[in-house]
């Protein structure tokens, strides 16, 4: 067993007896928490596992780190979870891929619908991991989120990630749906859940008569209308308590 470390950094090497990094973020990060010989760290590589090492020796050119043990992560995702979002204002992407890897997803795919107002940009996707890891470093989890910009189009992109996922779950929200989130049979969640979320101004008729032509699940939030970003986190993190109570016992046994 692996005790809860606050220090965490991100290494894909993790899991070898021995680590050497000169990576500018990671001694940034040594630096400020003023790592020293024999502190432990926590250390994660996009895997189901938290491995602990002790600091050798942490300087400005260089932090090496030893081995000591590994296990399972719970704070994990028990199912996947994927969010399906349409591009929203400049800026707004980043922030929720933040807040959506502390809820848990383990898929954030940004598409253009016929109403949204950002673009997206295939180039930024880079910038978008790195916030997910750093999400990932703070909250806790060890495995990294996929997030993508799609390229093609709202229809296609429907149908990839059904063809892919062809058990899950998909609930789209919508606050003139007649059933609460909360209401969704959970019992379904065991495959996983995909959650879609549209612009600003809502899906246009075309993309509803498409989202209810592959039977996804319209629900609502509440009678109060969400800006988009919040919705996101919202739905997300009832879905997420949905699923602990669902699986619970599972989570317990990881």
């Amino acid at each position: 067993m692996v005790e809860s470390i606050r220090t965490r950094l991100f290494l894909p090497q993790a899991g070898a007896e021995h680590l050497s990094t000169d990576d500018p973020e990671i001694l940034e990060v040594a630096r400020v928490l003023r790592l020293r010989s024999g502190d432990e760290v926590g250390v994660f590589a996009d895997d189901p596992f938290e491995y602990r090492y002790v600091v050798e020796k942490s300087n400005r050119n260089g932090l090496e780190l030893q081995f000591e043990a590994k296990a399972i992560n719970r704070a994990n995702p028990a199912v996947p979870c994927i969010l399906l979002q349409a591009h929203g204002k400049a800026g707004k992407n980043g922030e929720i891929v933040k807040q959506a890897t502390a809820l848990g997803v383990t898929e954030i795919l940004f598409f253009r619908a016929e109403r949204s107002i950002g673009r997206g940009s295939e180039d930024k996707t880079e910038k978008m991991r790195k916030i997910a890891i750093e999400s990932c470093r703070q909250c806790g989890r060890s495995q990294v989120p996929k997030v993508s910009v799609a390229k093609s189009d709202f229809s296609t992109v429907l149908d990839l990630v059904r063809r892919e996922h062809p058990e899950m779950m998909f609930l789209t929200l919508s606050p003139e749906a007649g059933e609460h989130l909360l209401d969704a049979p959970r019992s379904r969640f065991h495959a996983g859940v995909g959650l879609i979320v549209g612009p600003e101004g809502g899906f246009s008729p075309d993309e509803e008569s498409l989202l209810r032509s592959i039977s996804t699940r319209f629900v609502h939030l509440g009678p109060r209308i969400l800006r988009m970003e919040l919705a996101a986190v919202v739905a997300l993190a009832l879905v997420q308590a949905m699923i602990s109570t669902e699986h619970g016992e599972t989570d317990a046994e990881r």
